[in-house]
């Protein structure tokens, strides 16, 4: 029988689209880092089905919407689809994947993935994607020159007066952490859903955009215009402290060794942190023949199990598992100590951190006004007045 294997099923192949984030194009290095990351996975799921294989493409996060829909067109859209949860509510409401529902876990155990804030679902309970890993958004530090991070906003900018540089973002996405410490971030997340705020919220809204405005003035804060930018900044040396994401944990480990400090990010007074932790989920293609599907779903199934996901971040300092019942890994326990730190932060800072999506229009117009108040262009008063117009003239439009 031509192409069966030795256990006597037909091989399956799936397309598996992938999705890389914070990268406008995709570098042989970074395409070779996460092509690996997802063989380990594959290497291990194939010896529990031998017949099903993967062909793996990398896409631009920015790209990565329009790229699924130019293969849905010709009905040749991805089998699998691993991205994060904004990504997978987009491609769900557009209509490009599955709807999960059928094939998830008993309600408690969703329910308490929800509360977690790794799964995604629709406001009809429809399950977008099954979550596989979670990146969380902490604090990177030259342990050279820092003997500890700092815990408050308040130490971050006096560490920056006596000397210390600390690298900061322009972009929203990794500056939304700081709204919370400075108990903004109902008021900043209500903004960008276009609800309407109260005198006390758009006060709250100002306040968080002046200690932007003022943290440039410190001699030792540095905003730098992405992600990328910062990691490389903190491996050469030419910053102190960072605001990160795990995912950068093993290239800054490569770069910088044992002088690589982890910690989660400084709360306010008395206010918590509120950082974004990207999470990985899976997510199910519509164009999918039937043996494809059965296959796409053996593959959800494996990897969402507690024994892979404890082997997976045994073998990776890089993220949180999904799963909560699984063990924290005892390698690399600092790491860990600081993931699960920050997480906890992302939870407490739930329902309103779990409102922001970096990819909406209105995220986009803050993104446009930040750099003109960061570097003392426009007030606070100002931008909260300009962005309030503009998120108006964006509902009016819908």
């Amino acid at each position: 029988m031509h192409g069966c294997t030795n256990n006597g099923r037909f091989p399956v192949m799936l397309y598996a689209a992938v999705s890389i984030s914070d990268s406008a194009s995709i570098s042989p290095a970074i395409r070779t880092a996460y092509t690996e990351q997802i063989k380990e996975i594959r290497s291990g799921f194939r010896r529990i089905h031998p017949e099903i294989d993967f062909q793996i493409s990398l896409y631009p996060e920015s790209s990565f919407i329009d790229e699924l829909k130019q293969r849905a067109e010709s009905d040749l859209g991805p089998d699998l689809i691993i991205t994060n949860t904004f990504l997978a509510q987009q491609l769900f409401e557009e209509g490009l994947t599955h709807n999960q529902a059928k094939d998830r876990d008993n309600q408690l155990r969703r329910e308490t993935l929800e509360q977690r804030s790794i799964i995604s679902a629709s406001p009809s309970r429809k399950v977008a994607s099954a979550p596989f890993s979670i990146y969380p958004q902490l604090a990177c530090f030259n342990k050279d020159n820092l003997n500890q991070a700092p815990t408050t906003i308040t130490e971050l900018i006096e560490l920056s007066d006596s000397g210390k540089r600390i690298g900061l973002s322009t972009k929203l996405i990794q500056l939304i952490w700081s709204a919370g410490s400075n108990g903004a971030l109902p008021a900043v997340t209500a903004a960008l859903t276009h609800q309407p705020l109260n005198p006390q919220q758009k006060s709250k809204l100002t306040d968080w955009l002046a200690w932007l405005q003022q943290a440039n003035t410190s001699e030792g804060v540095h905003f730098l215009s992405n992600h990328s930018e910062l990691r490389k900044a903190l491996s050469v040396g030419d910053l102190d402290w960072i605001s990160c994401n795990s995912s950068s944990i093993t290239p800054l480990i490569q770069a910088m060794g044992d002088r690589l400090g982890l910690a989660a990010l400084p709360n306010g007074t008395p206010y918590s942190a509120s950082p974004i932790n990207r999470q990985r989920v899976l997510a199910l293609g519509n164009d999918s023949s039937a043996q494809q599907r059965t296959a796409a779903l053996r593959f959800a199934t494996y990897v969402k199990s507690p024994i892979v996901q404890q082997n997976l971040s045994r073998q990776s300092a890089d993220f949180l598992p999904a799963n909560p019942y699984v063990k924290q890994p005892q390698r690399n326990a600092s790491a860990f100590e600081a993931m699960s730190q920050a997480n906890e932060q992302s939870i407490a800072s739930q329902p309103s951190i779990r409102q922001f999506h970096p990819y909406s229009k209105a995220t986009q117009q803050l993104n446009i006004l930040l750099p003109n108040l960061i570097f003392g262009q426009a007030s606070a008063q100002e931008t909260t007045t300009q962005l309030l117009e503009k998120l108006s003239t964006l509902n009016e439009q819908k």
